[in-house]
């Protein structure tokens, strides 16, 4: 994969994450206990995957794209 391609979808799978987060929020201020639970745990699913599955793959053959606070002190600094 082209360096264009894996930033272009990291940026679309960051946001990606940022909406599921802000979803779990609207469920938690929703204030049912028991439907947070289960949504909670849908979201991390999604969230584990997205990393795990799309993330990790582009970040291990472009350390630079991974942002800062994903990254260790050893890894490259980002040229952005």
């Amino acid at each position: 994969m082209k360096v264009q391609t894996a930033a272009a979808i990291t940026k679309l799978m960051l946001d990606v994450s940022a909406q599921l987060d802000a979803a779990v929020k609207l469920v938690m201020d929703d204030g049912d206990p028991a439907e947070l639970v289960a949504y909670r745990n849908c979201i991390g699913n999604i969230m584990g995957q997205i990393y795990c599955d799309i993330l990790t793959p582009i970040f291990k053959q472009y350390p630079q794209l991974a942002p800062a606070e994903l990254r260790g002190p050893s890894a490259p600094k980002s040229e952005a």
